[in-house]
């Protein structure tokens, strides 16, 4: 009896620790984006969703990221990580509620939403004039990209 205990708390472990939360860099050129499925080119834009099974999907517009969110009609909490690349530092990965976006005609994301994705107001304001565009939080995001 204690070796069959063992043996499924050791199952469970292991399932545990296999399952996924590190982002997976966007490889440019080789990566696709889970919705539109055109190449992922440019990695300012990209997002990444990780479910809590540890799936990570991969998105190269903010717009196609919210396009799969809102189709899987789930809430937010049943995923591991919602990311965002940082605009400055597109290695960089920023959880989407912790992110600052502005949406301006001089960004040109591939899907053609135009949101880029700042960690704080300092980074945002090197690219920026932030007197002359309005910056916005993920749930604004959301209400403003209504597919």
């Amino acid at each position: 009896m204690r070796s069959i205990i063992v043996a499924l708390w050791s199952i469970v472990v292991l399932t545990i620790s296999c399952t996924n939360s590190v982002p997976s860099p966007i490889i440019a050129g080789k990566d696709s984006c889970t919705e539109c499925k055109m190449g992922i080119i440019d990695t300012r834009y990209a997002g990444e969703v990780i479910t809590n099974k540890g799936k990570i999907y991969k998105f190269d517009d903010i717009g196609c990221m919210l396009s799969f969110l809102q189709s899987k009609n789930q809430p937010e909490n049943k995923y591991q990580k919602i990311l965002i690349s940082e605009y400055l530092n597109p290695k960089n990965w920023l959880e989407v509620k912790d992110a600052i976006f502005v949406q301006s005609n001089e960004i040109h994301s591939p899907m053609n939403f135009n949101f880029a994705a700042f960690a704080d107001m300092t980074s945002l304001n090197t690219f920026f004039d932030t007197k002359e565009k309005q910056t916005y939080n993920w749930s604004q995001v959301k209400e403003l990209i209504k597919l």
